[in-house]
């Protein structure tokens, strides 16, 4: 990949800049790049992010901060929270539906 492509492949991953820098390696591929789920409260139960007697509300939207390789980072209750958590700590957070 060229040095002109991984330019153009960063704009497109950070909006032209707007949100972030991306830390494209070799393969260009965004080393820092973070992805923001929505995930409902039974999930994060079963999947094991949190323990089975956490005492947390069923009916309310939690996020899930992941890497890119799909690995969960963090789970915030706040959507907005989740997107500056990452950016606090030099990620490039994106949202997945």
């Amino acid at each position: 990949m060229t040095q002109v492509e991984l330019q153009m492949q960063t704009k497109q991953m950070t909006g032209n800049g707007v949100h972030g820098t991306a830390q494209v390696n070799a393969h260009g591929i965004a080393q820092n790049l973070v992805y923001v789920r929505e995930t409902p409260a039974a999930d994060l139960v079963t999947s094991g992010l949190i323990p089975a007697d956490a005492k947390i509300n069923p009916v309310h939207k939690y996020f899930v901060l992941c890497a890119a390789d799909g690995r969960p980072l963090a789970v915030l209750d706040n959507r907005d929270l989740a997107f500056a958590a990452a950016r606090e700590h030099d990620m490039l957070p994106v949202s997945v539906h």
